[in-house]
């Protein structure tokens, strides 16, 4: 009994795996897989920042929109007491004792400020000397000068109502020195009154 020696093709026989080539495959996707973490990451921490940079911006544009209600809120307050106490404060106009001078002076405070400047201004109209009997009787004007000489009483010593005057006096028009056109409105109302008290129709 003979045996053939049998010749097997070496396709067929099972290949050896390349260890170094597997490794390498590994690795490769090792490093794709953390790149693409890497990514991943950035893009959560870029999202955080800017959900956090909307929330700041938003926290602003409240704390903004506060603000501008508070002041309107103020603003109305303000005109609403305004409304209040125009007719009020009108009603002391003429000033015709010295009593009274003095009593719209302890009135006149900051924060009603405004609204004594304001009606000063009405009452003058368009011309300080033309109208200051709306702010001070004749019979003041007469007995009264801005520094108290000349044997006159001083309106300057009534601060208050003296630095109103000149700010009322201030928002006329073509006016540049207010207390020039104060001194002005006096003389001229001293005129006028000493020439109609020379008048023999008006004795």
């Amino acid at each position: 009994m003979s045996f053939k020696r049998l010749k097997v093709r070496s396709d067929l026989l099972p290949q050896a795996t390349n260890p170094t080539s597997e490794c390498t495959r590994c690795v490769n996707f090792q490093e794709q897989f953390n790149e693409i973490k890497e990514r991943d990451e950035n893009l959560k921490l870029s999202m955080l920042d800017k959900l956090e940079q909307i929330e700041k911006n938003h926290l602003l544009q409240s704390k903004a929109v506060m603000a501008v209600l508070a002041e309107h809120k103020i603003l109305i307050s303000k005109l609403i007491r305004q409304e209040s106490l125009a007719a009020p404060i009108g009603d002391l106009f003429p000033i015709c004792t010295d009593e009274a001078l003095a009593a719209v002076d302890e009135k006149i405070f900051q924060d009603n400020r405004d609204i004594y400047v304001s009606m000063m201004r009405k009452l003058f109209q368009y011309s300080a000397h033309k109208n200051f009997r709306n702010i001070l009787a004749e019979s003041m004007i007469i007995r009264y000068n801005i520094d108290g000489t000349h044997g006159k009483q001083s309106l300057k010593s009534f601060k208050k109502c003296y630095a109103a005057l000149l700010d009322a006096i201030s928002q006329l028009p073509g006016v540049t020195n207010p207390e020039e056109q104060l001194r002005r409105a006096f003389r001229v109302q001293k005129k006028r009154h000493f020439k109609n008290a020379a008048t023999p129709n008006n004795q």
